[in-house]
Order: C-alpha cells, then structure tokens, then sequence
C-alpha cells in the first residue's frame, strides 16, 4: 500500500503545481472516492484541484455532485478509480497509481 506522503509525490509531479481541471496555480488534494467512504491515497484516487472543499474546481465537484460523478471527479459505488476515466485537459484520461503517464482515451470510460 503506498503511502501518503509517496502519494503527495506523485501527485505533485503529475499535475506540476497546477489544478488538474482548470489549469490554475496551486492546489488542495482531492479524493475522488472519500476517505469516509473507504477512499485511499492511490494516485488513480487522487486529484489535483485548486481551491478548496468550498471555492475554485474542489468547490465546484462538492457543489456539482451529479456533473461531477459523470465527469469521474467522484465515483459510484464499487467502482475502481484505476478504471473510471476522468475529464481532465479536454479529454478523457485514466490516472496510473504510479508516476507513469496518462493513458488519454478516445471516450468516456466506465467499467
């Protein structure tokens, strides 16, 4: 099992300072699978959003649960955040649990 701080890492070198949604400089950590609800700090869970639980892309997934769950901010129950694509940079991606690349695909992709 990784670790947080290995998680931080990965995160940090994959989305380089900048929110992962927007683009904006600076972040919070975003789970896509709550921590409340079993979440864990794989990658894959894991994104990079500015602002926080209540303002800038992290407010908008709190605010926007359904845009948000369709898009792969959030996922539905039993779903794996290493197979559910994510709306990220105008295209669909799937996040490594690793420091490897995206892997950009052609459509959305759920499991």
């Amino acid at each position: 099992m990784i670790t947080e701080s290995e998680a931080r890492r990965i995160v940090e070198a994959r989305c380089g300072g900048r929110c992962e949604r927007c683009g904006t400089a600076g972040y919070s950590v975003h789970h896509r699978r709550k921590r409340s609800q079993g979440g864990t700090w794989e990658p894959s869970n894991l994104l990079a959003l500015c602002g926080s639980g209540t303002t800038g892309c992290h407010g908008w997934v709190e605010a926007n649960p359904a845009a948000a769950m369709d898009s792969g901010f959030w996922l539905c129950a039993g779903e794996s955040s290493s197979d559910v694509a994510v709306w990220l940079w105008r295209r669909w991606v799937l996040l490594p649990d690793d420091s490897g690349p995206l892997l950009t695909i052609a459509t959305k992709y759920r499991v």
